[in-house]
């Protein structure tokens, strides 16, 4: 199922690509990194959350605000980060492992990239190295499909989170029409 994210991708050292304890973040992506965060840590307490609510409805709704205080904080300040956000959506083909997507131009198989993908409409940022498996030309553009590589556990369930919300947008679309 295609998604539409905002993606950026640079060229990677090979060296770097393949060094799992080689980090990608650096002082101008950390804001960005900030959304990701969130989303993972919304994640882990959401079994928690749903166990209160049962218990004590009040304290479960308080802290739900404080969970949109706190994701309306980090989102202005992701907006005014050194490193802007990728602005370009474009529409992939996503999953845990990789993605596939159009490029202008032809990328090697066996390159590395670096991709820094806004994931929408969470805005949920991740830094992730790839390795590029296939390019094939199509109509002027390349299709590129990339794996990832060395993803932390957080990540791919932030990943796994959008991917799950996404489909449930859809049903909920198509059952509605």
């Amino acid at each position: 199922m295609p998604e539409r994210v905002a993606m950026e991708i640079k060229a990677l050292d090979p060296t770097r690509a393949q060094d799992p304890a080689s980090p990608l973040a650096d002082e101008g992506t950390q804001r960005f990194r900030l959304l990701s965060e969130l989303e993972a840590m919304q994640a882990e307490s959401q079994t928690m959350l749903a166990s209160l609510t049962r218990r004590d409805p009040e304290l479960s709704r308080y802290l739900r605000l404080m969970d949109r205080k706190m994701r309306l904080v980090a989102e202005a300040c992701v907006d005014h980060d050194e490193v802007p956000l990728p602005e370009q959506e474009t529409e992939v083909s996503l999953s845990a492992g990789g993605v596939s997507f159009i490029s202008h131009r032809e990328l090697k198989p066996g390159d590395y990239l670096s991709i820094r993908l806004l994931l929408l409409p969470e805005r949920a940022g991740l830094l992730l190295k790839s390795r590029i498996l296939r390019c094939t030309s199509i109509d002027q553009h390349w299709q590129v499909r990339c794996e990832f590589l060395h993803v932390n556990e957080a990540d791919r369930a932030v990943i796994t989170r959008h991917l799950l919300q996404t489909e449930q947008r859809v049903r909920a679309l198509e059952s509605s029409e």
